[in-house]
């Protein structure tokens, strides 16, 4: 694991920097609104037998009507597998899709430095970027993961059909749905954090995990001067960091200020 993570912001999103350096809680998006149209896209690679077709339509069933037992129950399962004529990829496909809709999101680099992010998620370089210590006091960032990038010639993620989409939430099912980008993306050196059902929710982290808030090379004065204000009634303490361009090269620099 990197020993930091950064999160990019623009300054005209004035709650959501007072949420992250007062309130001390992250929002996580859904992937409705990714900018990418390939993010959290998938293939179903096989075809099921009628069994695990009847073994999903019982756990719908069970989900939804958790009183019916016995005989009512199997009956149910039978007449509701014979009316739906879906097949098991249908409904996995269905519940996949479900998963990722309400999957909450927060995506989160290793680099701060690179023009790309500032340009494209911290408004032109008008924003900040917050630092995050991964390994202490709390384990949240060390549930992050990386992102796979796959270039022209690679399939998209696939999974099997037969994974049942209401008990199956392992490691390899938030793989093949969230952790996989084209490799024009890579420059971003992503880590999500991805919790089930927190879409457009926040999650609070312990305000040690927020070490430093760095400002972007073109952040005006106004700025400047609200991000003070925050850090002031700020439980954490984070350090203050401004990015600046390199003179006589394509790069940026991050230093302490005041």
């Amino acid at each position: 694991m990197p020993r930091f993570l950064y999160r990019f912001l623009g300054a005209n999103k004035p709650n959501r920097l007072r949420q992250i350096i007062v309130d001390n809680a992250l929002y996580l998006s859904s992937a409705d609104y990714f900018n990418d149209p390939f993010d959290c896209r998938y293939v179903l690679t096989s075809a099921a037998s009628v069994r695990e077709q009847l073994r999903l339509h019982e756990a719908i069933v069970k989900r939804q009507m958790p009183g019916l037992r016995g005989l009512k129950r199997k009956e149910l399962v039978r007449r509701s597998f014979r009316n739906s004529g879906y097949d098991q990829s249908d409904i996995t496909r269905t519940a996949h899709d479900e998963t990722i809709r309400t999957a909450g999101i927060c995506c989160l680099s290793t680099d701060a430095k690179s023009i790309l992010l500032w340009s494209h998620y911290g408004e032109s370089h008008r924003g900040v970027a917050f630092q995050f210590k991964v390994s202490a006091p709390t384990a949240l960032f060390l549930l992050t993961n990386p992102v796979s990038y796959r270039g022209p010639q690679d399939d998209l993620p696939s999974i099997d059909a037969s994974y049942d989409p209401h008990t199956d939430h392992g490691k390899h099912l938030i793989e093949v749905l969230f952790l996989n980008k084209f490799k024009d993306w890579c420059y971003e050196q992503e880590y999500r954090l991805i919790l089930t059902d927190r879409a457009k929710t926040a999650i609070r982290f312990h305000p040690d995990h927020l070490t430093g808030v760095i400002l972007g090379c073109n952040a005006s004065d106004d700025t400047r001067s609200y991000v003070r204000e925050l850090i002031q009634e700020s439980r954490s303490t984070p350090r203050l960091y401004q990015a600046q361009t390199v003179d006589n090269r394509y790069r940026l620099r991050v230093v302490e200020t005041n």
